[in-house]
């Protein structure tokens, strides 16, 4: 990815007016950006909202949204070509020891494979309150498309969007239709759901070619079975006669001379495996991981950052995280970013002989990050807390973590041998990512700025409810995939005061400022903006780098400023 592609060209200056002319003509523009943002709708919907809250005991300042999405019944991965899976969806309230405001008309929109921003509308949830989870009555019909894999994954996902009655007014989302590529500021979360695919390989539809020569070869062994000490002679005569190019005449032939004729039924099995490999080779593999899919599948922990389209790269994966200081700052990425460890192909055996599978007693990882640009990532429990998968086993005690300087090693066990745990796929842990403060001394809201830092698991290990690996552990207990994440912590260009939003405050900032230069009271690097190696003065161009992203957010940047990959590849 790069950087430089957001830049802006350059124009040369013809000359300069006064410094009282030009600050009046600043002052005038600004003006007039704030008379354009005053007479902004507000609520699109043309309704007035209604207050209330509820319940009256709630508090307005706590609760996270969650969406959920889930393979409805579960499906044995790798997947093959045409599999059926319907996707269950819904939204979920992780509660706490304090009581959120109740969440009501949640629409739930789904992106099918292949992700990109193309959502439809799935349901809509009534009212959902603190701690609850609800899905939707009928699941969204999907088959499984080589030709929709993204990085030999197949990948799907989920977003909600609703009120709360969380304040006088209510946090109303929007108009009645809304556009789930908007980012709203009430009830409003993501789910991604990934799926391993069988590689669409074996397509070679040479099953004409195949076909072909099993006939053929079917035909010679007939003969070969009236007279089996015949068959040399007969077989080389067919075989002439079939093809006078084809080597596999010199082979028949020189599997006549070996006179097993039972070998030369094999070498003609043979030949119809060399001739379509694809065919027979699938066949049989098929059939044996199909009988311990679940065990063979790989099992993993992959981090999954939570955002929309212009802020997440699901591929890489890399997401980007905005300082943001004076708020609301209530968005995804908005001065903290969610990153969600997903676990995969989880499976176990049946120690106790009940007949299911013991299912996920205990997980551990560890985080490991640059204490200089990550501040903190404050690990939570998912998987056994309420609306998680494995809550039937929760509370889970997750006192062993440790806390060190740029580390974090994170885990949670279980208690008794029943019910049993989750298995497949499923949300572990929540990691909330705050950047470091001081980053403002070493960035500024210019072009291309940021700093890309990697988030890096080690030791991820998933284990049954008696301490066993889950099945595909190597090593002594650890998954073979421990995913990381390139993480950008970057401010919106044109944000001065960090609210994660361009708009006249931050026009009369600059404005206040303009043909100040180095040396001077009113100068200062922080609005020096272009270009984004300081000019040492404050022009025309860096009170246009503002005005002309007025109505820029965090979540939907004008210019857009993509997340950026590592400056090397993952390691293992």
């Amino acid at each position: 990815m790069n950087w430089m592609r957001m830049a802006l060209s350059r124009h040369g200056e013809r000359g300069r007016l006064p410094a009282t002319a030009a600050l009046g003509l600043a002052l005038t523009l600004a003006t007039v950006a704030t008379a354009i943002l005053l007479f902004r709708p507000g609520n699109e919907s043309g309704t007035p909202a209604f207050a209330s809250i509820e319940p009256s005991t709630c508090d307005p300042t706590v609760g996270v949204a969650a969406a959920t999405i889930r393979i409805d019944p579960a499906v044995s991965q790798p997947v093959p070509q045409g599999q059926s899976m319907p996707y269950r969806l819904g939204a979920a309230y992780p509660g706490g020891a304090t009581v959120g405001c109740t969440a009501f008309d949640i629409d739930v929109f789904v992106d099918l494979p292949p992700i990109g921003d193309s959502y439809t509308y799935a349901c809509t949830i009534p009212a959902l309150a603190s701690g609850a989870s609800i899905e939707c009555p009928s699941t969204v019909p999907y088959s499984a498309d080589s030709a929709d894999l993204s990085g030999g994954l197949l990948i799907a996902r989920v977003r909600v969007i609703g009120n709360k009655h969380d304040r006088d007014e209510d946090c109303i989302a929007g108009p009645s239709v809304r556009d789930p590529l908007i980012q709203t500021y009430c009830f409003d979360a993501n789910a991604v759901s990934v799926t391993k695919m069988i590689s669409p390989t074996p397509t070679p539809t040479s099953t004409a070619t195949a076909t072909e020569t099993p006939s053929a070869t079917a035909t010679a062994t007939p003969t070969g079975t009236s007279t089996p000490e015949d068959t040399a002679t007969a077989t080389p005569t067919s075989t002439a006669t079939e093809t006078s190019t084809a080597t596999a005449t010199s082979t028949a032939t020189e599997t006549s001379t070996p006179t097993p004729t039972s070998t030369a039924t094999e070498t003609s099995t043979a030949t119809a495996t060399s001739t379509a490999t694809e065919i027979v080779v699938t066949s049989t593999p098929t059939g044996s991981p199909t009988s311990t899919p679940s065990g063979t599948a790989t099992p993993g922990v992959i981090k999954v950052p939570q955002g929309n389209s212009e802020n997440v790269d699901l591929l890489i994966p890399a997401a980007n995280l905005f300082l943001c200081a004076t708020g609301p700052c209530a968005g995804n990425n908005e001065g903290k970013l969610i990153v969600i460890e997903r676990a995969l192909n989880v499976r176990t055996g049946d120690a106790n002989a009940d007949g299911l599978e013991d299912g996920l007693g205990a997980y551990e990882f560890q985080v490991e990050y640059d204490n200089f640009v990550i501040q903190s990532v404050n690990p939570q429990d998912i998987v056994f807390s309420p609306g998680g998968a494995g809550a039937s086993r929760g509370p889970a005690t997750c006192a062993f973590s440790l806390v060190f300087e740029n580390l974090v090693r994170f885990g949670c066990a279980t208690t008794g041998p029943l019910p049993p745990g989750p298995t497949g796929d499923f949300d572990l842990a929540r990691l909330t990512l705050i950047p470091h403060p001081d980053l403002t001394n070493d960035i500024f809201p210019g072009n291309d700025n940021g700093v890309v830092t990697v988030l890096k698991d080690n030791g991820c290990e998933l284990v049954d409810v008696f301490g066993h690996p889950v099945i595909g552990s190597v090593n002594g207990g650890l998954t073979p995939v421990c995913g990381d994440l390139a993480v950008t912590v970057r401010i919106l260009e044109g944000d001065l005061n960090l609210d994660c939003h361009v708009d006249v405050v931050d026009q009369q900032m600059i404005a206040f400022r303009y043909a100040s230069y180095f040396g001077s009271l009113l100068y200062s690097k922080w609005y020096d903006l272009e270009p984004n190696v300081h000019d040492l003065d404050i022009d025309i161009k860096d009170l246009q780098k503002v005005f002309g992203r007025d109505g820029s957010t965090c979540q939907h940047p004008i210019q857009p400023q993509p997340p950026v990959a590592p400056p090397a590849p993952f390691g293992n």
